[in-house]
């Protein structure tokens, strides 16, 4: 059976005959691969569509030689050598995501072979466009024979094939869609990185806050991309303060966003979420703050993050300090943004805590800027082999 091939170029190819397949492994940290992406950095960057594109511009300046290189000095790159062909199957609500695990793999030297969403939107069409540009230019046919992106539907007979061929498996997607993979035969030694459902929240003491408003805009800044569907998207917001602080915070937001205003679908989504919560007695009130929808929860129970679409809408928490947010500890929790805090006093709370969820504690404003690090994972690590010297 065929597949369609997106990139390097449009074709319908055979599975079995791809050329990553066959292809050769290359080096940790070589220099060709160094100068494919500092060439995509600059290609995508340059791209007139990408400005309008806040999600394109991040991943941009992620590509730059200085961060990559920085990215590679953590480890001893002489030593980690490429696990083989990683296979990496992309999620649907986020269209720049894969890009940063296939970087990584790509910096390993490994092979890849790229299952794209079958769900196309202006901005995966607009970097497959900068990609293709790249892939096809002479000088890098070597990445090009040894990356090759697809598109094919999950229950395509061919799925089990490539999954059998995987030295490693990227798995991107909500948890069924990632247990519908992980069942696919596999080699034994296969590793699968898992990226499955999971949920952020943001922390903000306005009592240590100096800038209102500058703090609105940075919590924005989290909300705003990818309609809120990113994993490190903020779809909680445990606060402390006064009645004064809230005001003056909601309308900063309103102020920011009123020139975003919601769709009909989406303010209709917002209302059915709030209607559940309100129905369930799981909140007190909700509030519009420009494009926000903000519920204010009375009742914390598992099933406001179960129902919980983005679509703009963000549970907010009254708490009386930073360690209460131990109460709310879940395996599913992955960022933490914070404001008004130092880190140094939530390294404190958390240090000694044994909590199950919670792999990251950034900045208000940095939670959707992507690390090697993420999910609990180290990416460059996971995806080579470390030959140890004694």
């Amino acid at each position: 059976m065929t597949i369609q091939q997106i990139l390097p170029f449009e074709s319908a190819v055979n599975a079995d005959s791809l050329p990553a397949l066959t292809a050769s492994n290359g080096s940790a940290g070589e220099e060709m691969v160094l100068a494919f992406i500092e060439t995509f950095s600059k290609a995508l960057l340059k791209q007139p569509e990408s400005r309008a594109l806040p999600e394109l511009v991040a991943l941009g300046f992620w590509l730059r030689r200085a961060n990559i290189q920085q990215v590679l000095s953590t480890l001893a790159v002489g030593e980690h050598k490429p696990l083989g062909l990683v296979v990496h199957y992309t999620p649907a609500n986020v269209d720049t995501m894969f890009v940063y695990s296939w970087i990584c793999a790509l910096l390993m030297g490994n092979r890849n072979i790229v299952r794209l969403s079958s769900r196309e939107g202006h901005t995966q069409g607009v970097l497959v466009k900068v990609m293709r540009s790249v892939m096809q230019l002479p000088e890098y046919q070597d990445v090009a024979a040894a990356n090759q992106f697809v598109r094919f539907e999950r229950e395509h007979a061919d799925n089990a094939c490539i999954s059998l061929l995987a030295d490693a498996r990227v798995l991107w997607g909500g948890d069924d869609s990632v247990s519908a993979i992980r069942a696919l035969p596999c080699k034994p030694r296969c590793r699968d990185i898992s990226f499955a459902d999971r949920y952020s929240a943001s922390y903000i003491d306005f009592n240590g806050v100096t800038d209102i408003r500058q703090t609105a805009e940075l919590f924005w800044r989290e909300c705003e991309p990818f309609e809120q569907q990113a994993c490190s998207s903020p779809r909680i917001l445990f606060w402390r303060g006064n009645s004064e602080h809230w005001d003056a915070f909601t309308n900063e937001l309103s102020s920011i966003t009123r020139n975003a205003a919601p769709s009909l679908t989406r303010r209709n989504e917002q209302l059915i979420y709030s209607q559940w919560c309100q129905a369930n007695g799981l909140v007190s009130a909700s509030e519009q703050a420009g494009s926000l929808n903000l519920a204010h929860v009375e009742t914390w129970k598992p099933d406001l993050l179960a129902r919980h679409t983005g679509q703009y809408s963000v549970c907010c928490k009254a708490v009386i300090n930073a360690r209460e947010l131990l109460q709310y500890d879940d395996p599913r929790w992955q960022t933490l943004s914070y404001a008004g805090v130092s880190k140094d006093s939530l390294f404190k709370i958390f240090a000694h805590a044994p909590i199950a969820g919670i792999d990251r504690v950034v900045p208000l404003g940095n939670a959707l800027a992507f690390s090697s690090q993420w999910d609990g994972y180290e990416l460059l690590s996971q995806l080579a082999r470390r030959v140890v010297f004694e």
